[in-house]
């Protein structure tokens, strides 16, 4: 900034410090602008990525899922494939080379059967049989025990994960940790019991997680038409589109002329809807936040219009000992992005302190870990919607302060 650039920002902030009462009520409309809009912006973020996180971790929808189609449309009815492709524990490797550590890729199969233990009756279970990088690809706590590993499936595959409600039928209520080493029959083979999953929200049904290698699911996946499938989980979500590309390009290499059988999921449409859904939430609240920045626009024009008439004298003379239009422009308009300044600093302290209260009020009302999410760019956005507003409010005034008539506003009373 030049030294004549300097003074006009001194001389602005000189004539603000005599009126701080009327600064401070000017600044407020921006003060409660911004804070507005940031914690606007720092909800919708945090929302954001929780849903995100939740899409990832709890549905298929944060996967890539690659299926072999069981049957066919013919005339509207659909006919079973008879030889559909099977996904074995090599393609899944195969494909796992493919990205390396920018993804894990597991082997899935879902069904269900009877189980039953010793001194339990028996009863109907959903069964999950997968490999050990399902643990990876769907992670799930650990309440006691261990998940099965590729080192435990070398020494015995009859293991198995089970869920806590399970647990509970083999060992009784209030008792399910003790599930842990215990010999649970699965439709007719008998399995280990590893380790026991941490309590679901709303759990009802009883799950078992067991080993595509252990003696039921190669029994299984013999006898039952349905092939498993192959699901991969990318480190960064947001590298879907390329990851789709790469399993593509993959199944025509793995399964020349038998990739028109396979069917690989956009998972990027419900991530993108997410997006969309909270754009729309952000931009609407967004613009009910600005009119509070445009009411204190209004209340800096006002205010700047009110000095330039209480100092038309102080104008005159500024003019008369040799400062031109530009001078006189830049003073005002210093004092105008003055005001929005300290209002859009100060908004974004009371709107970060307002975000993090709203997300404290969520987790308390909803039970759900949300937290708040601060970015470099929200900040900018409402620093910079200060910015704009002082610029554009402050014009007017300065513009008429600078063509005041010197001769003319020196007379003045």
């Amino acid at each position: 900034m030049s030294l004549k650039g300097m003074d006009n920002l001194t001389l602005g902030l000189a004539a603000l410090r005599t009126n701080r009462l009327r600064t401070l009520l000017s600044s407020l409309g921006v003060i409660i602008g911004v804070g507005s809009l940031l914690a606007i912006l720092n909800l919708g973020d945090s929302l954001e990525r929780y849903s995100r996180d939740q899409i990832n971790q709890t549905t298929a929808l944060g996967l890539i899922e690659v299926t072999s189609r069981t049957a066919e449309q013919v005339e509207g009815i659909a006919i079973a494939t008879s030889d559909p492709v099977r996904f074995s524990e090599a393609d899944r490797q195969d494909l796992g080379s493919r990205f390396g550590p920018a993804a894990r890729v597991a082997l899935f199969h879902q069904g269900s059967g009877w189980l039953s233990a010793p001194g339990a009756a028996r009863f109907p279970a959903l069964i999950t049989m997968a490999s050990p990088e399902v643990q990876e690809v769907f992670p799930e706590r650990v309440r006691a025990g261990r998940h099965f590993t590729a080192a435990d499936l070398a020494q015995d595959p009859a293991v198995a994960v089970v869920s806590h409600r399970t647990a509970e039928r083999i060992a009784g209520a209030g008792r399910a940790a003790e599930a842990v080493g215990r010999v649970l029959d699965v439709g007719g083979y008998p399995h280990r019991v590893l380790g026991v999953l941490e309590p679901a929200h709303g759990e009802r049904a009883t799950r078992i997680l067991l080993p595509t290698l252990s003696p039921f699911a190669q029994a299984r996946l013999r006898e039952h038409p349905a092939p498993p499938h192959l699901l991969v989980r990318l480190q960064r979500p947001e590298d879907f589109g390329e990851a789709r590309e790469t399993v593509e390009a993959w199944t025509k290499a793995r399964f020349p002329g038998r990739a028109q059988e396979l069917s690989v999921s956009n998972p990027t449409l419900r991530h993108e809807q997410v997006r969309r859904g909270m754009l729309i939430f952000k931009t609407i609240m967004g613009c009910i936040a600005g009119i509070s920045l445009v009411v204190g626009g209004i209340g800096i024009m006002n205010v700047l219009l009110s000095s330039v008439t209480e100092r038309t004298r102080e104008i005159g003379i500024r003019r008369a000992v040799g400062a031109r239009r530009g001078d006189v422009l830049a003073q005002f308009l210093s004092e105008s992005l003055a005001i929005s300044g300290i209002g859009g600093l100060t908004g974004i302290a009371v709107g970060h302190l307002a975000s993090l209260g709203g997300m404290v009020l969520v987790r308390a009302i909803t039970g759900t870990d949300v937290r708040t999410t601060t970015t470099a760019g929200s900040i900018l956005l409402a620093f910079g919607a200060a910015f704009a507003v002082g610029l554009l409010f402050g014009l007017y005034p300065a513009w008429r302060a600078a063509g005041l008539s010197p001769t003319e506003a020196i007379r003045q009373e």
